[in-house]
């Protein structure tokens, strides 16, 4: 199973997913085949994704 697709199980199963943006990745096909499979949530730099999980942790 490809990258892309985990991310889309995890979506359709109610999860929410969020990217590193590629062009900061050290392995940036990663990011890229979840953006391309239509994915990903949120897509953000690591101190985005950081903070995004500090924000939104206590609703989940």
């Amino acid at each position: 199973m490809r990258y892309g697709e985990v991310m889309v199980r995890a979506k359709q199963n109610g999860g929410r997913t969020i990217v590193q943006e590629p062009s900061t990745a050290e392995a940036p096909e990663m990011p890229r085949a979840a953006i391309a499979a239509g994915a990903a949530d949120q897509v953000l730099s690591l101190q985005g994704i950081a903070e995004y999980i500090c924000r939104e942790a206590p609703d989940w």
